[in-house]
C-alpha cells in the first residue's frame, strides 16, 4: 500500500509512515510516497524489505488464536465437565451407562459430545490449513476465526 514514509533505518528499510494526509507538510519533513508494508506487531517497512520469519510468526499467531477459541468453544460447553469424566471411565473400562438428569444416557451425551468435539476440530484444522496456505501478512491478518456450532455462529 501507498503512504507517506521516512526511512529510519537504512540497512533494514524500517520507517515512519504519516498519520494524516497532509502532503504538503509530509514533503516538507522529508517524507515521501512509498510502497510500505506493516509487519504484525505495528512496525513498518519498504514493500518487500519484511524482517524474514514475520509472516511465519504472524501465521503461528494466527494459528494459536485458531486452537485458543476452538478449546474455549469445546470448554464452554454445558457437558463438557461430564465429557471429560465419561472419557475417564470409558478408558479405564469403568460403566459409562448412567442416565443424565434430562433421560439422556451418558453414552449418548458422550458420542454426541464427541461428535461437537471432531466438528469443531476439522473446522479447526481447516481453518489452520488456509493460513498456511496464505502468502502476504494482510491475507493473514484479514482472516476471520470463525466456528459454526450447532447453537451459532461462534466468530472472532
Amino acid at each position: 500500500m501507498k503512504k507517506y514514509a521516512k526511512i529510519i533505518n537504512d540497512a533494514t528499510k524500517q520507517c515512519n509512515v504519516a498519520i494524516g494526509d497532509n502532503e504538503a507538510f509530509y514533503k516538507s519533513i522529508g517524507f515521501m510516497e512509498l510502497e510500505v508494508e506493516e509487519d504484525h506487531t505495528g512496525n513498518w517497512y519498504i514493500k518487500g524489505y519484511l524482517p524474514e520469519g514475520t509472516l511465519t510468526k504472524l501465521k503461528e499467531y494466527k494459528i494459536q488464536q485458531i486452537k485458543l477459541k476452538a478449546n474455549q468453544i469445546i470448554e464452554s460447553t454445558e457437558y463438557y465437565p461430564l465429557f471429560k469424566q465419561l472419557n475417564i471411565q470409558r478408558e479405564y473400562s469403568l460403566n459409562p451407562n448412567g442416565e443424565t438428569s434430562s433421560g439422556t444416557t451418558n453414552i449418548e451425551l458422550f458420542n454426541e459430545m464427541n461428535s461437537f468435539i471432531n466438528s469443531i476440530r476439522d473446522q479447526s484444522n481447516t481453518m489452520e490449513e488456509t493460513v498456511n496456505r496464505y502468502t502476504t501478512i494482510d491475507e493473514v491478518e484479514n482472516f476471520e476465526i470463525e466456528y459454526i456450532t450447532t447453537e451459532e455462529t461462534t466468530s472472532e
